[in-house]
């Protein structure tokens, strides 16, 4: 069953007002931009797939190899600031932030970061999604309670390790849901990009699996896909949010991300040029 739609976005004006749509809602909302109309997937679900693991006990086992990997060497290169062995949420939000696979999903509480990263590198057909976060915090709440009461949900709301252990990793046979958290501890970019995951439950189905499993997902008031059409508003959007200060030079702080960022600024190099022949002047772009 295909996900509701919401309308399209062809302007920087429509995003806009779709934006205050969703900030206005009593609603606790989580957007995520992707370049191309693809399915919700995390990179150790590609990944797999990419390689030909087959779907079942080999994810799991995939998972716990590159988890198994990455705490051996992380020490190599961060030898100070290694999580507790432990504390499997905070290294698989490492993982995330590094690049490796991991059954993690990136989304952000800002519908402008989202975006963004929909059209950075998209070509006219990207794709806004939206979850309803507290929908999600409702039902995991519930789930945990019925698995193990009150001491379950402390634990969860303190961040405390065994918690997420004994729910993702732990739990025979796998829970088919998908829940909303980060660490206590956030890295730069997590709190730079306002940034939260989400995590299925059970490895061996695919994210969306564990979507559809929750009550409500085929509401538009809790999962709604956004279109955005056309490449001329890909110009004009990027335009206005780097005014608006979202660019990748703020979201990936450092020398690494301000080089990027400056691909992404050639619509505003354009709009520079445009105003520059109308007044046949030369000023310095900033």
């Amino acid at each position: 069953m295909a996900f509701s739609t919401d309308g399209t976005i062809c302007s920087w004006k429509e995003l806009i007002t779709k934006q205050s749509k969703y900030d206005v809602t009593s609603q606790e909302w989580i957007f995520r931009g992707q370049a191309r109309d693809w399915p919700l997937a995390s990179l150790l679900e590609r990944t797999c797939k990419n390689f030909g693991a087959r779907a079942g006990p080999s994810i799991p086992f995939m998972e716990r190899q590159f988890i198994g990997d990455f705490k051996r060497h992380y020490s190599k290169y961060m030898p100070q600031l290694s999580p507790p062995s432990d504390d499997t949420q905070q290294w698989l939000s490492l993982m995330r932030h590094y690049g490796a696979p991991t059954r993690l999903l990136d989304f952000t509480f800002s519908f402008f970061v989202a975006a963004y990263f929909a059209l950075e590198d998209g070509e006219g057909k990207s794709v806004l999604w939206a979850i309803n976060k507290s929908w999600l915090t409702d039902h995991a709440r519930q789930l945990f309670g019925r698995i193990g009461g009150e001491a379950l949900l402390k634990a969860w709301q303190n961040r405390e390790p065994w918690a997420f252990n004994k729910v993702f990793l732990e739990r025979r046979p796998a829970l088919t849901f998908v829940c909303a958290g980060n660490p206590y501890r956030l890295h730069e970019r997590l709190a730079e990009q306002q940034a939260l995951s989400l995590c299925p439950g059970d490895v061996t189905k695919s994210f969306e699996q564990n979507l559809r499993a929750v009550d409500g997902h085929d509401s538009r008031k809790n999962v709604v896909k956004i279109p955005i059409i056309g490449k001329n508003v890909r110009k004009e959007i990027l335009h206005k949010l780097y005014r608006a200060g979202v660019h990748r030079a703020f979201l990936f702080p450092g020398l690494e991300g301000f080089a990027q960022s400056l691909r992404y600024k050639t619509p505003t190099y354009l709009s520079i040029r445009a105003m520059g022949k109308k007044k046949a002047r030369f000023w310095p772009t900033q």
